[in-house]
């Protein structure tokens, strides 16, 4: 085999090699922290059960935090209905 057909299928195998998507690390290390707070974990919970510095840190894996049935306005509101009754 000459040179240059060596190259063109090493060129080959390289390409279908990078068609495959690598699974990250951190794609899958995240996956509890996600799972935790759509459970309802409180995020001080997950934070230090994540080892993270700060609440900002595991608040980037909180995928229902724009949900406002989670808003603190709405439990308060909510709250304060059910003492009214």
């Amino acid at each position: 085999m000459h040179l240059q057909q060596q190259q063109k299928r090493i060129d080959e195998g390289n390409a279908a090699h990078r068609s495959v998507p690598r699974a990250k690390v951190f794609s899958m290390a995240g996956k509890p922290l996600i799972t935790s707070l759509d459970a309802g974990v409180p995020l001080r919970d997950v934070q230090e059960a994540a080892s993270h510095a700060g609440p900002r840190t595991t608040m980037r894996y909180d995928r229902a935090r724009t949900s406002l049935d989670r808003h603190a306005t709405y439990i308060v509101a909510a709250y304060v209905a059910g003492a009214a009754r």
